[in-house]
């Protein structure tokens, strides 16, 4: 872990334009204001986007809004307020949740945990290393896109688990 942020570290002070991005992105971060627009700021916008989805989660959020109902659901949170609408609150974990609730957040997360689980299970220090890193880098992806509701990610994502998992044996992981 400590290698991982000296990597970050070194990096960040090694690419002028890593460096640029981050600090526009804090700056960005300590300007925003809630329903605010903020036309000039990506992260202005995705902020936004996150406030009134988890406005959204608050309202329902056991079962969601219902498949396909984001964008329904976003336009009437943000009516009368100075806010880019959206079709996509460019968080995975987000959409899920608004959608399906918190129910169907914790079938992602338990989707993620089994491969993750099962891949010291496959037989070759490869598939178990590129299963890891299926799991690790959706993880992560999900922070900031919505990689699954993506057409191309998403089917990506379920050729890949596919193909990694096809000769993990039913009583192997027991």
């Amino acid at each position: 872990m400590l290698a991982l942020i000296g990597l970050a570290m070194a990096a960040y002070h090694a690419s002028s334009r890593l460096h640029d991005r981050v600090d526009l992105v804090i700056s960005e971060y300590q300007a925003w204001q809630p329903n605010q627009s903020d036309l000039g700021s990506s992260t202005g916008q995705r902020l936004n986007f996150y406030y009134n989805t988890l406005q959204i989660v608050q309202q329902q959020p056991v079962f969601g809004v219902g498949t396909g109902g984001f964008p329904a659901a976003f336009a009437q949170q943000t009516q009368g307020k100075d806010v880019v609408q959206t079709r996509n609150p460019h968080n995975e974990y987000l959409m899920i949740t608004v959608q399906t609730g918190v129910i169907g957040l914790l079938f992602l997360l338990y989707l993620f945990y089994t491969q993750w689980r099962c891949a010291p299970l496959l037989n070759t220090p490869f598939e178990r290393d590129a299963a890891r890193g299926l799991a690790l880098a959706y993880l992560v992806n999900c922070l900031f896109n919505s990689p699954l509701l993506d057409h191309a990610d998403g089917l990506f994502f379920a050729f890949i688990t596919a193909v990694l998992f096809a000769n993990l044996k039913a009583g192997k992981h027991g």
